[in-house]
């Protein structure tokens, strides 16, 4: 199940049983994922915003 998921492009997050806070860590989780698409918007758009100038140069 976990290869067929991460095949698909999804990240696969396995939690064991332990003695830590599952609250705590599921909420370290989701705000790791919030800043990470954040990175990764910003850049996209740095990426959107090169290749607009590269465009503007060739005309």
């Amino acid at each position: 199940m976990y290869l067929d998921y991460k095949r698909r492009g999804y990240l696969v997050a396995v939690f064991q049983s332990g003695k830590q806070d599952l609250y705590r860590q599921t909420s370290d989780l989701l705000l790791y994922n919030r800043k990470r698409i954040q990175e990764l918007a910003v850049q996209r758009e740095k990426e959107n915003l090169s290749m607009e100038k590269g465009m503007e140069m060739t005309f």
